[in-house]
């Protein structure tokens, strides 16, 4: 029985590592698409990219505590 439990932990824990990874990409190529040229970056996308660089450091904290 606790070895189902850690493994099942290990999957979510896996999978939050996914979820966070996808998001940084997401941020990175709106980034990077702010850079190519003709392409103008307004507040409202500066604001997107605040929030998700908030959402993925609260998930981030949220996967250290989950580890330990």
């Amino acid at each position: 029985m606790k070895k189902s439990q850690n493994n099942t932990k290990r999957q979510v824990i896996d999978l939050i590592r996914i979820v966070i990874l996808f998001q940084l990409g997401i941020v990175g190529a709106t980034i990077f698409g702010c850079f190519m040229p003709g392409k103008i970056c307004d507040s409202d996308v500066k604001q997107h990219i605040a929030n998700m660089m908030t959402v993925i450091t609260t998930s981030t904290f949220a996967l250290y505590a989950a580890e330990k």
